[in-house]
């Protein structure tokens, strides 16, 4: 019984002091400002749309890493994909917003017979800024965003609004009917 109060007491001192040095799992961003980068990028199954189950997770950890994984229908299952991600907000923005965008890249030769889905897994490296109050991750796939999400201390992520964003809008209506 002594054992494991020593043992609990020993526990509870060791992470008390690592939150208050900021050690561990408590440790702030060692660079906030730096410029964000793909860690890793890989298709992880492919198919035809029957063949390759539809799923989507992402995570995220506080120092900007991300996990990004998903599916994408495509054209063909021999359909490639390119990644790139870019901060879009300003230096002096309170909440610091980034975009992953997701690009296929269909073959000439599609099989029409055989719709493909691609699965994929992207690491990224999104710094939360110095002095912002929020972070923000918007995953584009072809121009159109596909999630977005983050944390905020401060204003609202407006994620809503770019996801809103989407909607197709159409001009030169015909006035036939009228």
């Amino acid at each position: 019984m002594r054992r494991a109060l020593l043992l609990t007491v020993v526990l509870v001192a060791a992470v008390g002091g690592m939150a208050l040095v900021g050690a561990g799992p408590f440790q702030d961003d060692p660079d906030p400002d730096r410029p964000p980068e793909i860690q890793s990028f890989e298709i992880t199954d492919r198919g035809c749309q029957d063949e390759v189950r539809d799923f989507a997770s992402s995570n995220s950890a506080g120092d900007g890493d991300g996990v990004d994984a998903g599916t994408i229908d495509t054209a063909s299952p021999e359909t490639e994909l390119s990644a790139e991600i870019r901060r879009t907000s300003p230096e002096s923005a309170e909440i610091v917003t980034y975009r992953v965008d997701l690009r296929t890249h269909e073959p000439a030769d599609a099989n029409e017979s055989c719709p493909g889905r691609i699965a994929y897994r992207i690491e990224y490296d999104a710094p939360s800024g110095a002095g912002a109050t929020g972070h923000r991750v918007a995953l584009g796939v072809d121009g159109r965003i596909k999630s977005c999400g983050g944390s905020t201390s401060g204003p609202e992520l407006g994620c809503h609004r770019l996801m809103s964003e989407t909607t197709t809008r159409y001009t030169n209506e015909s006035d036939a009917g009228t």
